[in-house]
């Protein structure tokens, strides 16, 4: 919490958005490697 109060309203923004857009484009990787693990998953339930 105290890291986060380093941050100005403004920047804290902007790197909310930054991080945002690093999420958005590693999302499908992510659905992706999620959909593999429950195919993996229900192979061996």
């Amino acid at each position: 919490m105290m890291f986060m109060s380093i941050f100005t309203p403004e920047l804290d923004t902007v790197f909310n958005k930054i991080l945002l857009n690093c999420l958005m484009e590693r999302t499908t990787e992510y659905a992706n490697f999620a959909s593999d693990l429950f195919g993996i998953a229900k192979k061996y339930a």
